[in-house]
């Protein structure tokens, strides 16, 4: 499941620009989790536990493909799904592992840069199809810095985000199929929006320093924002 330079090439060529222009600002809530400093005993031990459950996932992947084929594409629906599922819990559990070294300011000066990138700091431009929210009540979009890590060899600087529906978009929207499709641009997806789990996680990733990946993050935001504007706002149908 280890990311590959080209892969990550590959996706970042291929993001599409944002489509910002004259669409009003929606709110979006950027925030961060709270995660605890573990001691070295800790972290040995948690990264045992990750690497055996990497390992079951990587099995069971394999025996899917051994019982269905290796085209994922043309399995039923129920198998796809859940292969699909399972690969993204591997992912997840590898991107765990690289969390395992987060020190203590690590997410919160990811999230400042995140906000930084927002507004436009340095040489960024500013997300103008962004407006920053207080709270998750008052935004259309929450997104929450989740964990850092770097992948090792170009050493590539990756920020993990959570994104949800804010208190905004109203109760008739939120249980829409429209979510279950939505795509994020993003080179790593490591949950999908479902009904039961009505939430992203995903990963943005950039090369020479960590606010480079943050304003990927940004950038993910707005291109979502902009391309879910009406989805998000409340207009037309779904």
């Amino acid at each position: 499941m280890k990311p590959t330079l080209v892969c990550l090439v590959a996706a970042l060529a291929l993001a599409p620009p944002a489509h910002a222009q004259g669409l009003e600002p929606l709110a979006v809530c950027l925030s961060a989790v709270e995660r605890p400093v573990l001691t070295p005993d800790q972290r040995k031990a948690r990264a045992a536990e990750l690497r055996k459950q990497l390992g079951e996932e990587e099995s069971a992947l394999k025996a899917m493909k051994k019982a269905h084929g290796k085209k994922v594409e043309t399995w039923p629906e129920a198998e796809r799904t859940a292969y699909v599922a399972r690969e993204e819990a591997a992912r997840r559990i590898e991107s765990e592992i690289g969390w395992l070294r987060l020190e203590e300011r690590d997410i919160a000066d990811s999230l400042e840069d995140v906000r930084g990138a927002v507004r436009g700091k340095g040489v960024t431009q500013r997300k103008k199809v962004v407006e920053e929210a207080p709270t998750p009540a008052e935004a259309h979009l929450v997104v929450e810095v989740v964990g850092r890590r770097v992948v090792e060899g170009p050493n590539w600087y990756v920020v993990a985000f959570k994104a949800s529906l804010g208190g905004k978009v109203d109760a008739a929207r939120r249980g829409s199929a429209h979510w279950t499709k939505a795509a994020w641009d993003a080179p790593f997806l490591l949950h999908t929006f479902t009904p039961e789990e009505p939430y992203w996680m995903l990963e943005s990733a950039d090369v020479g320093r960590w606010f480079n990946a943050a304003n990927d993050v940004a950038k993910a935001v707005e291109r979502f924002v902009s391309d879910n504007h009406d989805a998000l706002a409340g207009q037309g149908p779904l």
